[in-house]
This record gives C-alpha cells, sequence and structure tokens, in this order.
C-alpha cells in the first residue's frame, strides 16, 4: 500500500489536475464518497460534476451496461489486493455517443480510509486507429494466404507438368523445347520458395514482438477474420461459419497475437479440408474462461503424427491437400502465443473425419 496522503487531498490533485487533460478523481469506496473530481471530467462524460457529487449512481449509469460489472470486479479488486489496476471500459454517454476510457487507479489512506486515487483518459482515438491498424493486418493475412494458398497450388502444378513434359521427351527431345521446359521448372520451384520464405518470415517475426494486452470483443474479432477470408479466397468452396452462445465477449488479449491464433487455427482447417467440407468456429463463454473450437470435417491428422504437432519445426508438418506450404512452426508459436495469455490448447482429431482444436482463455488473465 502506498503512504498515507499527508495533506489536503484537493489541493494535491487540483494543482496536478490543471497539468492535464486526464480526469483526476479519488474515491472512498466504504463510504461511498467521492473526494475529488477534476474539471476535466466535464469534457469527457459531457455533463457537469456536481450531478455526479449529488448523485454517485450517475456515474456508473454512464458506463456500458457490458462493461458494468466489469469495473465494479476491478475496483473491487484493488482494495482487496492492494495492487494498481489499468483496465478499459465504454462509456454510453446521453446522446448515445460510445467513448472508450482508460482507467488507472491505485489504492492509498487518507485520513485513515481507504481511498481509490486514479485517472481516466479518453483512449477512443487510440481505440480507432488500432482498429484501423487490424483490418490492414487482416488484409495482409489474407494476401500472405493467398499467396501459399492460391498462388502455390497452380505454381506446383505447373512445375509438375514441366517435369512429366522433360520426362516424356527424353534427352533425345528437342533441345529448345527442352531448355524452355527445364527454365519453366526452374522458375516454379523459384517461386514457390520465395512464397514459402516469405510466409515463414511472416510467422517468425510476429512472434517476436511483445504482448499488448487490451479488452477486445473476441466475437467481434472472429466474425471480421471469418469475413475476410470469404471476400479474400475467391475460390473457396467451403463452408466457414461461427457459432456463438454471446453476441459480445470482452476479454484481456493481445488482439494481434491472439487473432494469430484463430488465423492459423482457420488456415490449417482450410489446407486439410476439401471443398465440399464444413469449417465452424464455436465460442462458449463459461464461468472462468472462454472455450473455442475450431472444428473441420476434412481428413484429419494421422494418429501418428499427433503427438509431435505442437513441436517446433515438428515432423508431423505436411503440405496442404491442394499442395500449401508448411513451416513446420505454425502450432508451435500458437502453443506459445495460448499460453503467453494463460490459456490451454488442445485437439481431438481422426483421419476421415476431422479435426477440432480447443482454446480455453481465462477470463482473469492479467
Amino acid at each position: 500500500m502506498n503512504e498515507p496522503l499527508s495533506f489536503d487531498v484537493s489541493l494535491l490533485l487540483g494543482e496536478h489536475s490543471n497539468l492535464t487533460d486526464d480526469v483526476i478523481f479519488a474515491f472512498q469506496p466504504q463510504e461511498n464518497k467521492l473526494l475529488f473530481l477534476s474539471a476535466a471530467f466535464e469534457k469527457v462524460w459531457n455533463m457537469p460534476r456536481e450531478a455526479v457529487d449529488s448523485d454517485l449512481s450517475l456515474l456508473i449509469n454512464t458506463v456500458h451496461p457490458d462493461d458494468r460489472l466489469f469495473i465494479i470486479n476491478a475496483f473491487t479488486a484493488i482494495q482487496q489486493t492492494k495492487q494498481k489496476q489499468r483496465i478499459e471500459v465504454r462509456l454510453m454517454l446521453t446522446d448515445q455517443q460510445e467513448k472508450w476510457i482508460g482507467v488507472n487507479a491505485y489504492l492509498t489512506q487518507y485520513n485513515g480510509i481507504n481511498t481509490i486515487i486514479g485517472t481516466a483518459t479518453d483512449i477512443t482515438a487510440y481505440k480507432e486507429y488500432g482498429n484501423i491498424l487490424y483490418k490492414f493486418a487482416n488484409k495482409k493475412n489474407a494476401i500472405l494466404d493467398i499467396l501459399s494458398h492460391d498462388l502455390v497450388s497452380p505454381i506446383g502444378n505447373i512445375q509438375a507438368c514441366a517435369r512429366l513434359l522433360l520426362k516424356h521427351a527424353g534427352p533425345d527431345g528437342d533441345e529448345i523445347v527442352n531448355k524452355m521446359l527445364n527454365i519453366i521448372t526452374e522458375n516454379s520451384e523459384r517461386s514457390i520458395k520465395m512464397i514459402r520464405d516469405l510466409v515463414n518470415k511472416e510467422v517468425l517475426e510476429s512472434s517476436e514482438v511483445p504482448l499488448i494486452m487490451q479488452r477486445t470483443d473476441i466475437i467481434q474479432r472472429i466474425a471480421e477474420v471469418i469475413e475476410q477470408y470469404k471476400r479474400s479466397y475467391h475460390t473457396i468452396k467451403q463452408q466457414i461459419a461461427m457459432v456463438s452462445n454471446v453476441n459480445s465477449l470482452y476479454i484481456n488479449v493481445d488482439e494481434t497475437k491472439f487473432m494469430q491464433v484463430i488465423n492459423n487455427l482457420l488456415s490449417n482447417a482450410l489446407k486439410f479440408t476439401r471443398d465440399t467440407d464444413e469449417i465452424k468456429v464455436i465460442v462458449e463463454d463459461g464461468e472462468a474462461a472462454v472455450l473455442l473450437k475450431v472444428v473441420d470435417t476434412g481428413v484429419g491428422i494421422p494418429a501418428d503424427m499427433q503427438p509431435f504437432i505442437f513441436d517446433k519445426f515438428t515432423k508431423a508438418r505436411r503440405p496442404g491437400i491442394h499442395g500449401e506450404p508448411t513451416t513446420g512452426l505454425g502450432l508451435s508459436i500458437i502453443k506459445t502465443i495460448v499460453e503467453w495469455h494463460k490459456g490451454h490448447i488442445w485437439f481431438e482429431s481422426a483421419e476421415e473425419k476431422g479435426t477440432t482444436f480447443f482454446v480455453q482463455i481465462p477470463k482473469n488473465n492479467q
């Protein structure tokens, strides 16, 4: 716990509040009393401070209904653990405007009474900017998948055809034709290697970026990923759908990395399902954890490969049924990312019946 405040809290916070656009507050939960609220509150909340002073319930009512229990639990945790908390919540203001607020708060003593002191910052622009970056990242991932799926397969077919023609032509065939066929074979091989190197490099580099945890609506994000796949794969014939028992579900994750998990599992499902197969992403909201399932009705994982699926540079790696490349790193990296989120990943599979990957993430994974 921090040292007790030695002089008037209003004087201490009032002087600092003039130097920042952040909302500064001091609150005594046991007394249900707001000791201080800086003038910046009126700009962020679009309401006078006097209204909150006379009725604190107005303040909690400005929080988005889906986030109210979350912020109450966070402030309870501050009192119980005496640890600083950083949280993000949404506001629903009177004009139906939605804002994101980042709250930093800690527990101290004022006149012998537990007092929570903190700041609230309008992070709406930051969140919107993050959404733009996320959408661009989604497009980039889709392009990489197209490179590994829609390009490698036809180039591989070209290479195979050229080799077959060379075999039938034999050493006594037309010299110019043989030369052209060799050029086709070599360039096809070089192109496939370049695509594989690009995909491998992207997977490795993206896995090395540190975690940046933030509250994310994973239902919305998964829906966006599925929609991106449907738009990007113009030749896709597999059915992809999401099933969820809730319409919105916020958990604390590194958005980019966590969606890399979903992207990788969906990409693998597409590689090993036939055109008539079906892929589902199932989201189940539990009391303490969220369970995600990526289910396909594809070719399944051979029993002798299953013990090595999560190994780095696994000997279980194999090309997709259309010749799509594999790094042998994907599931190893995905397992690491899930464990960074204090989660657990496992699978069930049977040959010619399909595969289900399970990802369980605790709700309180800070």
